[in-house]
């Protein structure tokens, strides 16, 4: 069962950061859920750093992976100097604050299961953990299936794939 959700947790523990506070659309943002789950938000957590990383948002058109300034800093990353800038969706220029080369990336839920990211960090408002790019999903072995080929429906009745 798919349901849509637009509240999001804001207990923090020991070594994680808070959940940000913002409110997205909840078109935007839907949970998958079994029988007697609790709602949870669409995001991937992650390790990085010695760090849980919660509200990873998965952006099939991004082609860079993107973290906001402060969460690189509360992470105590170390940044290296890049010079430019890259473009939100609103085309928008953001000027970046540094790259972070090769970080070492796993899943909470699978942690034997990592990778190695660059990712580049922007003086943008923390609204995310990290946006994860097109190639994050590649490496990972993983894909977002964007058309109707896993789809099935009836046809006279049957079910037809």
């Amino acid at each position: 069962m798919i349901q849509f959700v637009n509240s999001h947790s804001k207990t923090t523990s020991k070594g994680l950061l808070p959940t940000p506070s913002f409110a997205p659309q909840p078109s935007l943002v839907a949970a998958v859920t079994s029988p007697g789950d609790k709602i949870k938000p669409f995001y991937v957590t992650l390790l990085i750093a010695g760090h849980r990383l919660n509200n990873c948002v998965i952006d099939s058109g991004a082609s860079d992976n993107v973290m906001p300034a402060k969460v690189a800093h509360a992470l105590g990353l170390t940044l290296t100097r890049t010079y430019g800038s890259c473009y939100s969706m609103e085309s928008k220029e953001v000027p970046l604050v540094g790259r972070i080369k090769d970080a070492q990336v796993a899943f909470a839920a699978l942690p034997e299961k990592k990778v190695l990211a660059t990712i580049l960090v922007a003086d943008i408002p923390p609204s995310y953990g990290m946006l994860l790019s097109r190639n994050f999903c590649k490496d990972v072995g993983g894909e977002i299936q964007m058309d109707w080929s896993l789809c099935t429906h009836t046809v006279n009745g049957q079910m037809r794939s």
